[in-house]
């Protein structure tokens, strides 16, 4: 009897799914996605959570005003809540504007929020084992040698002269070149060409030509811009859709390859350049020639391999590439839209002009060091366009030890291996901190970022 019931049973079943119709399935599942949107919308204080998709519908359908929409989500959220990625990603966790969290997880107990593998594997290709990808004892380390060389007079003393000559023979005449014809340019690009040229100078003791008067196509500034790009495209992608592509070579990640191509090659063989300069590099300035300078110094006797050079140069001139032209870029437009600050500003450059306090050179004037540090309200301008508009509105770190933040949050470690909690740390348009918590699942063990 039993043998039968089921027979029964199973031909009952097998009817049903021969009878059934796409609309039979669709109907129920469409039914299904609409109750648990407005489920979301009606008991979500953060931004929508959509089905499968998690928060990447809701980032896109506002790209264009990410960081005001943040703010907007947040503040109705009450400065906390929790968002998930795509089904299968793995990418889940907490967004937090609280300042204590954020001071917390930099300054307090710093050691436990590493940078983590979720970010260092997507930076890896570029940065290598740079300072800006690396985490604990390795930072450290790259840290305080960078620190060295960055804080001597000498360096400094470089830096701004490298810096000035390109505003003076080469920035200025460009505007002026571009004001004359009349036609309209991108300020933007033209600062990110400057910087470009003074960070490939300061970094490497090489000017790639980004600032000449005909606007060329350097390949390598083309290259380490591309390859930037496509590098943090990577992290709107889960890992099953970008792998694959680097896996088999295939869309972006083929472009990203060459691209990073063209920047290690070129600063590898910048690194072999200065290590057979004949002689010492005692009448070199630049961060490279002083690192290797530097490793023979006081009788230490250590080499650096030549990836470590080669990485070390390519964070550094990500650091100051973008940063300094998109600081710019917010601070003129900031400028623009309010005239009473450009005017005080005027005035207080005017004044400092009248008490003498710079030099004549070639017909142009240059401040002078004191008649700089004299410039307050110059200063304060620009601080308050980098608390509105910071250059580096994004930091990820990952835990790794279960913690609970200053408001009361828990983030946890989950197991050893697959879950990591990461945060993203944002200034948004109005001053107001903001960070941005995630996971990854992954394979990597914990604990050994």
């Amino acid at each position: 009897m039993r043998a039968m019931a089921e027979m029964a049973s199973f031909s009952v079943i097998k009817w049903d799914i021969s009878r059934l119709t796409f609309w039979d399935v669709s109907i129920p599942l469409l039914g299904l996605f609409i109750f648990s949107c407005l489920h979301e919308r009606l008991t979500r204080k953060g931004p929508m959570m959509w089905p499968v998709f998690g928060v990447i519908p809701s980032i896109v359908f506002h790209l264009s005003d990410a960081y005001n929409w943040g703010t907007r989500v947040l503040i109705k959220a009450g400065g906390t809540f929790h968002y998930r990625g795509m089904w299968m990603g793995g990418a889940y966790g907490i967004v937090t504007t609280d300042p204590s969290n954020i001071e917390y997880m930099l300054k307090t107990n710093f050691q436990n929020f590493p940078k983590g593998n979720y970010y260092r594997e997507r930076f890896r290709d570029l940065l290598g084992d740079g300072i800006f990808n690396a985490d604990n004892e390795s930072w450290m380390e790259k840290r305080q040698i960078a620190k060295h060389e960055m804080h001597s007079s000498r360096f400094m003393e470089h830096s701004f002269k490298t810096m000035q000559d390109l505003v003076h023979k080469k920035l200025l005449i460009l505007l002026q070149k571009l004001s004359i014809s009349g036609q309209c340019f991108d300020l933007q690009e033209v600062l990110l060409r400057l910087t470009f040229d003074n960070i490939c100078t300061v970094a490497l003791g090489f000017n790639p030509g980004c600032l000449a008067l005909d606007l060329p196509e350097v390949p390598f500034a083309k290259a380490f811009e591309e390859a930037t790009e496509l590098t943090l495209l990577r992290f709107l992608m889960p890992p099953f859709v970008w792998k694959p592509l680097k896996f088999f070579g295939l869309g972006n990640e083929r472009r990203l390859k060459e691209a990073i191509k063209v920047v290690h090659d070129f600063a590898d063989k910048k690194v072999r350049d200065r290590r057979n300069i004949v002689g010492n590099l005692s009448n070199q300035s630049d961060f490279l020639s002083r690192l290797i300078e530097s490793e023979n110094k006081q009788g230490q006797n250590r080499h650096f391999p030549g990836n470590f050079l080669r990485d070390f140069c390519v964070s550094f001139i990500l650091a100051g590439r973008d940063t300094t032209s998109v600081a710019l870029a917010w601070f003129f437009w900031l400028i623009h839209k309010n005239p009473q600050v450009e005017n005080k500003i005027l005035a207080e450059i005017y004044e400092i002009f009248c008490h003498r306090q710079c030099r004549t050179q070639d017909t142009i004037t240059v401040f002078t060091e004191d008649g700089l540090k004299k410039m307050v309200y110059l200063q304060a301008a620009l601080s308050e366009s980098l608390r509105l508009y910071p250059s580096v509105p994004i930091e990820m770190k990952q835990v790794l030890e279960d913690d609970v933040l200053p408001d009361g949050t828990r983030v946890k470690r989950v197991l050893e291996s697959s879950t990591s909690y990461s945060q993203w740390l944002v200034w948004n348009p109005y001053g107001a901190k903001i960070a941005w918590s995630s996971s990854q699942r992954g394979g990597s063990k914990m604990g050994s970022s």
